[in-house]
């Protein structure tokens, strides 16, 4: 599947068929970093797991469901640093990016930890002097939890990026 595959294995649960519970019965969950499969791809998967499944155990292979977001970010920029302006702000669109498209199945987008990622440019980009908002989905500043093992979470669009600029005390 690629150096960005993930799978997840999910026991006695059929999620080919809604997610019911099934006893005997385990699902293959995998993504090799686009968001979905191809059918060849899901007939391989299975080929493979057939070879080594325990006799009497039934089992689905599929791709997860995409959970679109949307984001946007405001930063505060130092007036003083402008010509960086530019360099910093695809810096941080790309950060922002790679953060939300890079989740591996079922896992949380975390508003701490894409800020974080943006405050850790500004050694690069002084220009970068605050975070003053995190947008996900139009909620702000709390987690954004995937509510099932099988979703995976991409970037619907792009990264809106707006800032605001200020003078700081001690700038020339």
């Amino acid at each position: 599947l690629g150096a960005n595959a993930d799978v997840k294995l999910l026991e006695n649960v059929d999620t080919a068929n809604g997610n019911i519970s099934r006893p005997n019965f385990f699902s293959v969950v995998a993504e090799d970093g686009s968001g979905s499969l191809t059918a060849t791809q899901i007939n391989n998967i299975s080929t493979e797991v057939d070879k080594v499944r325990a006799f009497s155990v039934g089992f689905a292979v599929s791709a997860p469901t995409v959970l679109y977001i949307t984001n946007e970010v405001c930063v505060i920029y130092d007036e003083a640093l402008t010509n960086l302006k530019e360099e910093a702000d695809a810096a941080i669109i790309a950060v922002c990016t790679d953060y939300i498209n890079t989740r591996k199945i079922g896992e949380t987008v975390y508003y701490s930890e894409m800020i974080y990622r943006i405050m850790r440019l500004s050694a690069s980009y002084p220009i970068i002097k605050a975070v003053k908002k995190v947008d996900i989905n139009g909620e702000v500043d709390t987690d954004f939890i995937v509510s099932q093992p099988i979703q995976v979470v991409r970037l619907s669009g792009t990264v809106l990026l707006t800032s605001i600029i200020t003078r700081f005390p001690g700038a020339v």
